[in-house]
């Protein structure tokens, strides 16, 4: 359950990993937090594991998390997009913002934002393992802004996108 994370610093002052700080999972002492956490009952022993594996490994898989139907629903409605779209609906393509249309369908298209428009997107991006998980270490709950949506990958290089 713990890794071992060389510390550079003295007890009272714990260092984050990475010289820009982060969340408390970033934290060197991490693992001691989580224990604490346990230990006051804030976190179940199954919850700790999987905070445990994020701490250690970067990531946590939440297996069936989310029904199948509705990932097949999701596709449907996305699928529906390209011809019955609202003329709110915008996808990035070749360096400009167009309506979502048919002749997108074949390109490399971002298509933002389609979460507005499904009726059961909550469901699809905050399953209840997620919804606690991404809690737990944010400490208060997560709110989705935007989602992307596409047929085609970009192929973009590794990046970061920052809001404006």
């Amino acid at each position: 359950m713990e890794l071992a994370v060389p510390i550079h610093s003295t007890p009272e002052a714990p260092m984050f990993r990475s010289r820009y700080g982060g969340l408390w999972t970033d934290r060197t002492d991490a693992h001691d937090i989580l224990a604490d956490l346990l230990a006051r009952g804030e976190v179940t022993k199954a919850e700790a594991e999987w905070l445990a594996h994020y701490i250690d490994h970067g990531y946590v898989v939440f297996p069936k998390a989310v029904d199948e139907a509705l990932v097949d629903e999701y596709l449907e409605f996305f699928e529906r997009a390209w011809d019955e779209a609202p003329d709110t609906i915008y996808a990035h393509s070749q360096g400009t913002v167009q309506l979502i249309s048919r002749d997108l369908y074949d390109k490399v298209a971002k298509v933002s934002c389609l979460h507005w428009y499904f009726p059961r997107a909550g469901e699809l991006i905050f399953p209840p393992p997620v919804l606690r998980f991404l809690t737990l270490i944010y400490k208060r709950p997560p709110v989705a802004f935007q989602t992307m949506s596409m047929r085609k990958g970009s192929e973009e290089p590794l990046h970061i996108d920052t809001g404006r």
